[in-house]
């Protein structure tokens, strides 16, 4: 009696073996097309590609050889021809990700999270994103020379904020 249900908890557990190795081939092309897209553009993505089509004809070379070796019949390249489709599957979708367009960068990014600041009123504004102040370019501070008060430095020499600016069309001092 024992005997039939350790029979059948074997049974049980390869049909779940066989199952669970076939979750590897979506895996595997994952993994290779994350490392297609982390270097897109780049001669490590093409070197993935390839090292990741290699790495499957390399399997399925060993298929051939083990079963040479072994003396077991070839009856029906089932193995092979799944790594075939693997592989084809893995250049198409690979060599689309490695050639795509690089990222679209933006044409004014935050200095600290990279938002998107073109079209805001400022030619150097707060960030909306993150709240750094100047965001556009790193601004050095400098005293102002009416109150004190930390304001843009001036490249004239004479720094002063917009409270002690002189009203507009009145010469200053």
């Amino acid at each position: 009696m024992w005997v039939v249900h350790a029979g059948l908890i074997i049974d049980l557990f390869a049909s779940l073996l066989e199952g669970a190795t076939l979750i590897l081939f979506p895996i595997y092309a994952l993994l290779v097309w994350y490392a297609c897209l982390r270097w897109r553009r780049q001669l490590m993505g093409v070197a993935a590609l390839l090292l990741g089509l290699a790495l499957i004809g390399l399997l399925a070379r060993l298929d051939i050889a083990v079963r040479q070796a072994l003396h077991l019949p070839d009856n029906g390249p089932l193995f092979r021809f799944m790594l075939y489709a693997e592989a084809v599957i893995v250049a198409l979708v690979g060599g689309l990700l490695v050639f795509l367009p690089p990222r679209k960068l933006a044409k004014v990014p935050c200095r600290r999270c990279g938002y998107e600041l073109h079209g805001l009123d400022e030619a150097n504004p707060t960030c909306p994103e993150c709240g750094t102040e100047f965001a556009a370019i790193k601004v050095e501070l400098a005293p102002c020379a009416g109150c004190g008060l930390q304001t843009p430095a001036c490249i004239e020499g004479r720094t002063l904020c917009k409270a002690c600016l002189p009203p507009v069309g009145v010469p200053a001092a």
